[in-house]
């Protein structure tokens, strides 16, 4: 079952700052206080067992401590936006980096469909429940037929009186009538859903490709491309499609846990 999203084109449109930590004084060795002259006051212990030095030692402690901290989250920050950035195009980051703005952009709706998990999934569910209203009137209907069948056979072997079979045909009617009835609320009830289905997948484009564009790139527009699209051509240099669909499947897989 093939999903357009081509209506909703038109829709398409610390570094961590760380504080200096007190720094470490040089630590006099104990051999270069024995040249001291005769008479003078030795100096005190250069270690942490007095109060006042083991109240230092322990701040300067602290200090490493904030600093490793910092340091490491620093680097979880950076890695962190580094792999979100991975599927960034390497034109459009190029152009980016030489403080260049993007006037436009383009995603390609068929990849995306193609690859996003959540459209997988709502396409499956839409098929299985479209399968299961379909067994359910095969076998009406072949229940129905089986009836007309030996509907026919008694009229052939004359074992019906007039009035039977008056009200064999109106039950066959009555019969025909009803399961045509719950096949139009079947077909309705489904094209419902894939409405709906359609919606959900591409407000989740939209979103993820407005919040991209907002944080990343401040274009004027965002084009959705597509086979039979109104766009023509698009320069790769600006397709962000990658990007979305690598976002679009982790914001999917945070919301609702990795997809088996």
């Amino acid at each position: 079952m093939e999903i357009n999203l081509e209506k909703n084109e038109e829709r398409m449109a610390d570094v961590i700052n760380i504080e200096n930590v007190a720094e470490v004084q040089p630590v006099v060795a104990s051999d270069e206080l024995k040249t001291e002259p005769v008479g003078t006051t030795p100096p005190a212990e250069n270690s942490c067992k007095s109060a006042p030095k083991r109240q230092r030692c322990c701040w300067i402690t602290v200090g490493f401590v904030v600093l490793f901290a910092a340091v490491i989250t620093l680097f979880i920050l950076f890695f962190t936006q580094k792999g979100a950035d991975s599927k960034a195009n390497p034109a459009l980051a190029s152009l980016m980096e030489k403080g260049e703005t993007p006037y436009m952009l383009t995603v390609n709706n068929d990849s995306i469909v193609a690859n996003f998990v959540l459209v997988k999934i709502l396409t499956d569910d839409l098929e299985e429940e479209s399968s299961r209203y379909q067994k359910e009137l095969q076998s009406k209907q072949s229940v129905l037929e089986e009836k007309y069948k030996n509907y026919q056979i008694n009229v052939q072997n004359q074992v019906l009186t007039k009035t039977q079979m008056q009200n064999a045909e109106a039950q066959l009617t009555q019969e025909a009538a009803t399961l045509k009835a719950l096949q139009e609320k079947y077909a309705t009830i489904l094209a419902n859903k894939q409405t709906s289905v359609q919606k959900e997948i591409a407000d989740s484009i939209i979103s993820v490709t407005s919040r991209i564009n907002d944080r990343k790139y401040h274009a004027k527009y965002v084009f959705a491309t597509s086979s039979g699209s109104a766009v023509v051509y698009s320069s790769p240099e600006f397709d962000i499609t990658e990007e979305v669909i690598a976002e679009l499947n982790r914001s999917y897989e945070k919301t609702n846990g990795k997809h088996e």
